[in-house]
């Protein structure tokens, strides 16, 4: 994440500028301002959490403010950089999750723990397609990603990591394989059809289920242990 400096600075430094809104690289403060919102956008649909997404809407609000200000011509360049640098230390913070990333994947991992936690009555229920939705939908879907940054965010002594993840991606595969083979079990009995006698199977998929959670689990442990085996 860049930092709140950066963030607000972006339009003011981005091509040197030569008097009232254009800039040297041919831009327009206009054009700069279009370029910085959709930035911004991208990095608020990526926040990881809302109160990072917050800050960073505040620093896209204030930047657009004093570029107002300044297209305006109530204040000069120089004042404009001036208030959104004090806009960067005083009035914008970031929450102090922010400047941690190894935080931050703790949080989807843990949010990721508790997708699985319906799957179970789903299983019970029947609802193979509601499964695997959850399965598909991230942060859960994206856990060995994110186990992956962990391992890189804490270094040598996450590397034990690297087993619980395989096991969590082989579980989560095979959970889905297997609620996705009960769709087709009614086809299987229809008149006529092979296989019939088939029947639906819970005990598998509710196996590979709990194997997913103690993978996670294991995972979720160590991390918050804050790295130590």
């Amino acid at each position: 994440l860049d930092s709140p400096t950066e963030l607000l600075l972006e339009p003011f430094s981005a091509g040197s500028h030569v008097s009232g809104s254009v800039f040297r690289d041919g831009m327009t403060l206009d054009d700069k301002l279009a370029e910085y919102e959709r930035s911004l956008a991208e990095r608020i649909s990526a926040a990881s959490s809302e109160p990072v997404a917050s800050a960073l809407t505040a620093m896209r609000d204030h930047t657009i403010a004093a570029a107002a200000r300044l297209r305006g011509g109530a204040v000069s360049r120089a004042c404009a950089v001036r208030t959104a640098t004090a806009a960067a230390a005083a009035m914008v913070r970031l929450p102090a999750s922010a400047a941690d990333p190894a935080t931050e994947t703790r949080a989807l991992l843990a949010e990721a723990r508790r997708q699985l936690d319906p799957c179970q009555a789903q299983i019970a229920d029947g609802s193979w397609d509601a499964v695997r939705t959850v399965v598909k939908t991230a942060p859960l879907a994206s856990v060995p990603k994110l186990v992956t940054r962990y391992i890189a965010e804490q270094g040598e002594a996450a590397e034990e990591l690297v087993v619980p993840r395989q096991d969590f991606v082989q579980a989560l595969q095979l959970l889905d394989m297997g609620v996705y083979n009960n769709n087709f079990v009614s086809e299987q009995n229809s008149p006529g059809a092979r296989g019939k006698g088939v029947q639906v199977d819970r005990e598998t998929p509710l196996r590979h289920l709990t194997e997913a959670k103690a993978a996670l689990d294991e995972i979720l442990a160590f991390s918050a242990a804050g790295g130590v085996p």
